[in-house]
């Protein structure tokens, strides 16, 4: 009996037409999220999403969004978050049309909606933003995360794609990482802003990394090779949680006793992006929280630089991520 000639293994798609109304909606009511581990923070301007609004204004083609089905009709989104999250945005008076040509009518009159809100919008605007429709290519449900990782990075092939993002996509430890910064001292150490443009993920990525111990530079390119040839293992995750833990517990308890300008000043020193992997690897050598209490404060308490010592203020600077600089933060605040 002959023998039955293998399959090709088909990733399954189909594409769907959603309205920009029901795709906020999904939004709004959580059956369309962006919480696959693959995702970019965002990083569109309001000039970058204010000319995404005038193309649906104006009819212009948008690219189509790309989705999972998750079942019982909600959609986890693997491409298509800037998009789909600027239209959000608008449609909830987040930001102004900034930059955008004058939208021109058959009767040859012409409107400049330049500083207008979604709510300002004449009701005829506000219809074709609404019903502008949007194509979904739909994946089924049981794709891989790796099927997943190659469509992402055949996706954003040739474009401006950031180098830290396609190294974190292609990071073995993702759902380690993204556990570590949901962590609630990114709250206080980090605007808003900064949290939807993932600058936690780079504060954990570094804190992880010197606590290997031995030698390390902070660069991109080992940043890459961190990302793409370690795992990090439960009880790397637990060191840096429990260490992030004992930090906010100091902060907190120093800003209850003082409340001060100066203070506030050093707490945003000490929770920087650059002095908080130096921070957790000094405590991560040294468990006494009331002399870290102490000692914190008095050393980043400079007047105009990061810190008292001039050592590392000059290591802190341009090229802070160098092997040698770092190594020198390292043993200067030890």
């Amino acid at each position: 009996m002959p023998k039955k000639k293998p399959e090709i293994i088909i990733i399954n798609n189909y594409p769907r037409t959603y309205t920009c109304d029901s795709l906020t909606t999904m939004i709004d009511t959580g059956k369309a999220t962006f919480d696959n581990e693959i995702q970019r923070a965002l990083v569109w301007n309001v000039r970058q999403k204010s000319l995404l609004i005038h193309s649906l204004i104006v009819g212009y083609p948008i690219p189509p969004l790309y989705a999972i089905n998750q079942g019982n009709g909600n959609l986890d989104f693997i491409d298509g978050k800037q998009r789909a999250t600027s239209i959000f945005q608008f449609k909830n008076d987040e930001f102004k049309l900034t930059n955008i040509p004058v939208i021109k009518y058959s009767n040859d009159t012409e409107v400049d909606l330049n500083g207008y809100k979604y709510s300002s919008l004449p009701q005829d605007i506000q219809n074709l933003i609404n019903q502008y429709n949007i194509s979904i290519t739909i994946f089924d449900g049981d794709i891989s995360q790796d099927d997943i990782k190659d469509i992402f990075l055949r996706f954003n092939n040739g474009t401006q794609l950031k180098r830290s993002d396609r190294s974190y996509a292609l990071a073995i430890s993702k759902s380690e990482i993204a556990k570590i910064c949901d962590h609630e001292i990114f709250i206080k150490a980090l605007t808003k802003n900064a949290r939807d443009k993932l600058t936690q993920r780079s504060v954990v990525i570094q804190s992880l990394l010197l606590l290997q111990g031995g030698e390390h530079a902070l660069m991109s390119k080992d940043i890459d090779n961190f990302l793409t040839n370690h795992e990090v293992t439960s009880d790397e995750s637990s060191m840096v949680l429990a260490i992030y833990d004992r930090l906010l517990s100091i902060i907190n308890t120093i800003e209850t006793n003082d409340k001060t300008l100066a203070w506030k000043k050093i707490v945003r020193r000490i929770l920087s992006r650059n002095n908080m992997p130096i921070v957790v690897y000094f405590m991560s050598n040294n468990h006494d929280d009331d002399k870290i209490a102490r000692f914190l404060p008095y050393f980043y308490g400079g007047k105009r630089n990061a810190s008292i010592n001039d050592d590392y203020n000059t290591a802190s600077i341009a090229g802070s991520g160098q092997v040698a600089h770092v190594e020198t933060r390292k043993r200067v605040i030890y």
